[in-house]
């Protein structure tokens, strides 16, 4: 799927609490800048404006959803209580 290079996610690799990544008022993180924990299921906005559940699998960005060609622009945490 779509690559990103050079960004390592910078949160200890055994925890699923984000200290360091800094999140926008409406829960968005800017996916240029910072990278979810590798397979946390997040919610994603994309470059056609869609907003789908995928996850960052330490390498490029995954989804059922999310096309070849598309950009994921921010990324927001999926609450797992929301998981139902």
């Amino acid at each position: 799927m779509t690559q990103t290079a050079n960004l390592q996610t910078k949160e200890k690799v055994n925890t699923f609490r984000y200290l360091i990544t800094k999140f926008n008022k409406e829960g968005w993180a800017d996916a240029s800048s910072s990278l979810p924990i590798p397979f946390d299921l997040v919610t994603l906005l994309t470059s056609r404006d869609k907003k789908i559940a995928g996850w960052w699998t330490g390498n490029h960005w995954e989804g059922a959803r999310l096309k070849e060609n598309e950009r994921v622009l921010f990324w927001k945490r999926r609450r797992y209580e929301h998981l139902t």
